[in-house]
């Protein structure tokens, strides 16, 4: 893991919820919350979970998971997890399984998956290993942070969330 400004951090200092659950902005009561809230989805929405990533390994010929790097609480970088919605390139194409000729299954499959906000699915694993929070502010990007240079001491503070006030938010606020 990375600290946003570079620095090296070895594991056992990546918030996973138990040292840090106080310290973060809600506490050890909303970490309890989004643990479990987080468990009982995760059981709930397997089978959801496990007929999307299938469809989409089989319709898109790529892995279902896609890592992407978000920052956190204290300006940790995490690894936030979601599925693909996204073709790249023609040798992706050409890497579908069942229709290798007609590529408007696999791009119709990953607007309905992006439309859904079933992508945003695997988060829920991200909330179980402390990196996330259920309800917290809008999860940024390294490239975004400088957008939010006035509000980084409050942004550290908490954890991202799935959802929050930001979801309601007009677009140019996001």
């Amino acid at each position: 893991m990375h600290n946003c400004v570079g620095k090296q951090e070895s594991s056992s200092a990546h918030v996973h919820g138990d040292a840090n659950a106080s310290a973060a902005l809600g506490g050890l009561r909303k970490r309890t919350f989004d643990i479990v809230f987080a468990s009982i989805a995760l059981v709930v929405l397997a089978p959801m979970l496990l007929v999307t990533a299938t469809l989409i390994r089989v319709l898109i010929g790529k892995s279902a998971i896609v890592a992407k790097q978000w920052i956190g609480i204290g300006g940790k970088t995490f690894e936030a997890y979601q599925f693909r919605t996204a073709v790249e390139g023609s040798e992706d194409r050409r890497s579908a399984l069942l229709w290798r000729n007609d590529h408007c299954w696999a791009a119709s499959l990953g607007d309905a998956v992006q439309a859904s906000g079933l992508d945003k699915l695997p988060l829920l694993l991200n909330v179980l290993r402390g990196d996330m929070s259920l309800i917290g502010p809008r999860p940024i990007m390294a490239g975004e942070l400088s957008r939010y240079s006035s509000h980084m001491p409050e942004y550290f503070a908490a954890r991202p969330g799935l959802t929050g006030v930001w979801r309601h938010a007009p677009a140019r606020d996001r």
